[in-house]
């Protein structure tokens, strides 16, 4: 077993260093590659408008009708390209989760596990790790953030799951996240159903959200960090 020390260490550096990257990944990489899609979607249009030009027929021929067209054409790509880009914001608090979790099962199995344990299936990490922790002296949840942590579990299990007993929790916790930010306030009506949650649809999280879950698992383990050589200083 990893000594206290050690484990503080590795969880404010490496753990740490992971949850910010993927949010910067998000910022830096993944939702600039959608700046363009306006002017995109207004190429479609023009390229629509002329090639219905091209085909001009005098006998049917309706300036209207092309123009409605190629707004149509245009403004389904841009509708398209900006549920995709909700989607990567959406799944991003997915693999914020899950990262999560996997952190907790490294420490659960390679630096706390009791004799023979390293090599079983740990299903469930959270609950896994506050028993060991707590062994340490560590109550998991009486660290400020875990609150917090649970409403990012809530939001992974709707993004993968959409109507559920964790959309059912989250839309009495943040019912604003079920409602589209672009639409005007007097029309942002939640959904009915949830049902495309990994399509940009129906879940609404935004960049914001997303810095703030990264907070709040950084503060996570940098509390973890403190209890852990607390936890070290009383040993014998």
């Amino acid at each position: 077993m990893a000594s206290l020390e050690y484990i503080a260490r590795r969880v404010e550096t490496q753990f740490v260093e992971q949850a910010n990257d993927v949010a910067a990944c998000l910022r830096k990489r993944i939702v600039p590659s959608f700046d363009s899609i306006e002017a995109e979607a207004d190429a479609e249009q023009e390229r629509v408008y002329e090639e219905a030009a091209q085909n001009f027929d005098p006998d049917t021929f309706d300036p209207a009708d092309d123009y409605e067209s190629s707004f149509e054409a245009g403004l389904d790509l841009y509708m398209r390209a900006a549920q995709m880009k909700q989607a990567y914001v959406n799944m991003t608090v997915v693999m914020l989760w899950h990262l999560f979790e996997q952190q907790l099962r490294v420490l659960v199995r390679r630096e706390l596990p009791p004799v023979g344990y390293d090599d079983e299936p740990v299903d469930d990490p959270v609950g896994i790790a506050t028993r060991l922790f707590k062994s340490h002296g560590v109550n998991l949840f009486k660290l400020p953030s875990m609150k917090k942590l649970d409403e990012v579990r809530l939001v992974a299990n709707t993004v993968k799951h959409t109507d559920g007993d964790a959309a059912t929790a989250l839309r009495s916790k943040r019912p604003e996240l079920f409602t589209d930010p672009r639409l005007e306030v007097g029309n942002r009506e939640p959904p009915i159903t949830v049902d495309f949650t990994a399509f940009g649809d129906d879940l609404y999280v935004t960049l914001d959200i997303i810095d703030e879950y990264v907070r709040h698992i950084v503060s996570f383990w940098n509390e973890m960090a403190a209890k852990l050589r607390e936890a070290a200083q009383r040993r014998p």
